[in-house]
Order: structure tokens, then C-alpha cells, then sequence
């Protein structure tokens, strides 16, 4: 560890308020750095800045009006929400884990938990959107710049904002509806597809027939 001041395993429990077991698995996940104790080799040191961190970030979450006062602490964010949490097992969003999220629902689903709150409300709010139409001349011009479709993406971002009205609606619903468009044009681009079908299509469907176009052109 270099010049690293380092702890004793007491040392390091004592300012974390944990067991020996729950140290141990904070070196297993990376979290705590520790080396081999020159002194006596049975034993282990702990790097001091990774276990002051731990404590620290510990104490600010137990304490709200020490939270309020720092927004952020060791680069970790410490603020509660609604929206996202994360644990040591899971990711979740609106206390639904990611991972069965990901099993179980479509990127239409997803948006409509974290924009409305509700999943169902998902689908039929992208089914009744669809992709923003850009003129002739635009298009012609896109596709001669040699940018990825992010580049592309964010410089079309301001012709957005002045032909779409809808900005203008700052309810929940019209929020997302916003969104849903911004994600439709988005994921026109990264497949190419200008101009956008008339019937919207589920966003994970345009990008897989890209891709499959993509790669049957270069076959």
C-alpha cells in the first residue's frame, strides 16, 4: 500500500461499529484495501482512508441534518429518493429490484415506473407517441455528417426543444410524454430509421431490426 497509513482490525471496528465478519466482507468486495501485517503475519493492517470513509459516510446517513448539509460525501451520494436505491443485494427503482426488472419487464415498463410511478402506465403512454419528424432538409444534412448517433442526438437536442410545444407541459404526464419522445428520437437515430414509421414500434424491437439490418448489410 505504499506510505498508506494503516489499522489494526480493532482499530478499523472501532471506528466502523461492525463486526470482525462484516470488516472481512468489506475487504472481500473491494470496498476497505488491507495488506499483510509486517509485525506478525497472522495478522492484517487496514488502509485508514477506506475505513474512515465507510465511517464517515455511515454516520452522515444516520444523522438527516448532517446529510442536509452535505450533499455528497467521498463521492457517494447520501440523499434519500424515491426513485432509486441501492443495497448491498439489489439496485431499485421505486423499490423494485433491477434485476427482476430486467427479467420481467420492457424498457417501456421500466420508463413508466420511474416516470409515473406505475409500470402498466408505461407501454401505453410510448404506443400513443411517436418519433418526432424532422424535415427533408434535416434529414439529408444528418445524413451526411460522418458523427456517431450521439453526436447527432445531442446536436439535434435544441431543434427539438423549439418545434416540440409539449416542453411547455411540466404535469407528470406531459413530462413523460416529453421523455417518451426524446427517447423515440434517440433510438432512431442509434438505428438509422429516418423517417420513423408511422405506427410507433416498442424501442427494443427498432433496435434489434437495426441491428439485423446492420449486420445483414455487412454480411
Amino acid at each position: 500500500m505504499g506510505n498508506a497509513r494503516t489499522l489494526t482490525a480493532q482499530e478499523a471496528l472501532q471506528i466502523l461499529g461492525v463486526r470482525r465478519e462484516t470488516l472481512y466482507a468489506y475487504v472481500s468486495r473491494g470496498k476497505i484495501r488491507s495488506e499483510r501485517d509486517e509485525a506478525n503475519p497472522r495478522a492484517r493492517r487496514y488502509v485508514a482512508e477506506d475505513v474512515e470513509k465507510l465511517g464517515s459516510l455511515k454516520s452522515i446517513r444516520s444523522s438527516p441534518g448532517e446529510a442536509g448539509s452535505q450533499v455528497l460525501q467521498y463521492g457517494m451520494p447520501i440523499l434519500k429518493s424515491r426513485i432509486s436505491r441501492i443495497t448491498d443485494q439489489d439496485v431499485f427503482l421505486r423499490d423494485q429490484p433491477l434485476s427482476e426488472l430486467a427479467r420481467s419487464a420492457s424498457f417501456e415498463e421500466v420508463c413508466g415506473l420511474l416516470w409515473l410511478g406505475q409500470k402498466e402506465k408505461g407501454s401505453p403512454l410510448f404506443d400513443q407517441i411517436q418519433t418526432p419528424r424532422l424535415p427533408e432538409s434535416i434529414q439529408v444534412a444528418m445524413g451526411a455528417i460522418n458523427t456517431g448517433p450521439l453526436d447527432k442526438f445531442q446536436s439535434m437536442l435544441p431543434f427539438l426543444q423549439t418545434t416540440d410545444l409539449g416542453v411547455h407541459n411540466r404535469t407528470p404526464v406531459g413530462v413523460s410524454e416529453c421523455g417518451v419522445r426524446i427517447v423515440r428520437f434517440l433510438s432512431s437515430l442509434l438505428a438509422g430509421d429516418f423517417p420513423p414509421a408511422d405506427k410507433p414500434m416498442a424501442i427494443a424491437d427498432v433496435l434489434a431490426q437495426s441491428l439485423c439490418t446492420h449486420k445483414t448489410a455487412r454480411a
